[in-house]
């Protein structure tokens, strides 16, 4: 893709009953010069009665299939145990709890060989994904719950794969990425954790 530039996506409808698998939609539209893109929610596995995984998938034709599947908090898979796989090659997660800013509290992920870090931006709805070697790609919700509308913004020498792992990105819990976002959801992540209250 290169340079700067920009799609948006939109939530996608659920038509008729749930499907298998508890697939639910996420995302879908347009990515210029790669075609169409969707995103969507399913089950994952269950780690005894309380401890219950979600997967987020990214597919479109001129996309590398990419999944997340992380803890169940709130329909969404946390950063939290999490299983990666972007183009076909498993990744990882990891975090420094302990970080104060932004940066600090970023996701350092590792996908496809390649190395990232996405963190919180100015403002709530907001997020970066940054790759070594200048790519970068700005994700804007419309809002900081039950957005309907998120759009990508490109800079550097963006490709196909690191515009899957930020499509895989929007649909994983990233509140906590931020200190106030950190304190207010505190309570609830700390439940789900041992009573899986929210999975």
């Amino acid at each position: 893709m290169g340079s700067t530039g920009g799609f948006v996506l939109r939530k996608a409808e659920q038509a008729g009953a749930p499907r298998p698998g508890g697939r639910k939609p996420g995302y879908s539209g347009d990515v210029p010069g790669l075609g169409a893109v969707e995103t969507w929610w399913e089950d994952g596995e269950r780690d005894g009665p309380y401890t219950k995984f979600v997967r987020h998938a990214v597919a479109g034709a001129g996309i590398p299939h990419a999944t997340f599947e992380g803890v169940e908090f709130g329909g969404l898979p946390l950063p939290s145990r999490v299983r990666l796989q972007v183009a076909a090659q498993p990744g990882s997660v990891g975090r420094r709890r302990s970080g104060v800013t932004p940066e600090g509290r970023a996701l350092r992920i590792q996908a496809a060989g390649r190395s990232y870090r996405y963190r919180q931006g100015v403002r709530m709805i907001e997020h970066r994904l940054v790759r070594d070697g200048g790519a970068e790609i700005q994700v804007r919700r419309d809002r900081w719950r039950s957005s309907q509308q998120v759009e990508f913004t490109t800079s550097g020498p963006v490709d196909a794969v690191d515009i899957a792992v930020a499509l895989l990105m929007n649909g994983v819990y990233t509140r906590h990425l931020s200190q106030t976002g950190r304190w207010l959801t505190l309570p609830l992540r700390f439940m789900n954790r041992w009573f899986g209250y929210f999975g």
